[in-house]
């Protein structure tokens, strides 16, 4: 009697937002979904930023798996949503023809299923779902956008506040009602400019201001 073939499976996690499933509970779903289906896992890939098109940071943990997909590392990809994986659609095109091309099946755990690229059917709907993961992704840009425009208008500052300054609110209301400096640390902003256009390293500027326990 021949014992059945080892199937090697790699994880995908990604989190780029504080209130979606944690990567752990990503990796851990990953784990016991492969240990379910006898799947032996090979490696776990992780990133910590935006997979969409307005993104400026490397996935450091995709270009890996890419890499290693190409080897033959693993036959089989799982993620918790395919939304994980990619929210650009060319890219996400790019993996469905490369997992294709070399074999490799996706199993999405959230839709209780494992897809095969090289079936036309089941690569329309990866397809599809990658198209709807960019359409969200749009519509959140545009509506950022919208709300920036509307807060510049209003004379109101958006994101964090820049260090050197600190924003004041009413009491009652939470209302802001203005930005101004800070007793503390606009004095360190004003050393760095200082000393920097006098000629002093900005690391060693850096190495002074941390021994002295200033972040």
């Amino acid at each position: 009697m021949t014992s059945p073939e080892l199937v090697l499976a790699a994880g995908y996690t990604r989190q780029s937002k504080g209130k979606e499933r944690s990567i752990d509970e990503q990796e851990a779903s990953i784990r016991e979904t492969c240990a379910q289906r006898g799947w032996q896992v090979s490696e776990i890939y992780s990133d910590t930023v935006s997979a969409s098109r307005f993104s400026r940071r490397e996935r450091a943990g995709w270009a890996r798996l890419l890499a290693d997909l190409k080897t033959g590392a693993f036959s089989v990809l799982v993620m918790w949503e395919s939304s994980r994986g990619d929210r650009d659609p060319e890219t996400w095109a790019s993996l469905l023809a490369r997992c294709r091309d070399h074999k490799v099946l996706i199993h999405v755990i959230a839709h209780d299923r494992t897809y095969n690229m090289a079936s036309p059917r089941e690569w329309r709907t990866l397809a599809e779902e990658g198209i709807d993961s960019a359409y969200e992704s749009e519509k959140i840009s545009q509506r950022i956008k919208r709300t920036m425009s509307s807060e510049a208008a209003k004379g109101k500052p958006h994101g964090r506040i820049t260090y050197g300054y600190k924003r004041v609110y009413d009491a009652d209301t939470r209302e802001l009602k203005e930005q101004v400096l800070h007793p503390e640390h606009a004095p360190v902003v004003k050393e760095i400019f200082t000393r920097f256009s006098g000629g002093v390293p900005i690391t060693r500027i850096a190495i002074d201001l941390t021994r002295r326990g200033i972040p």
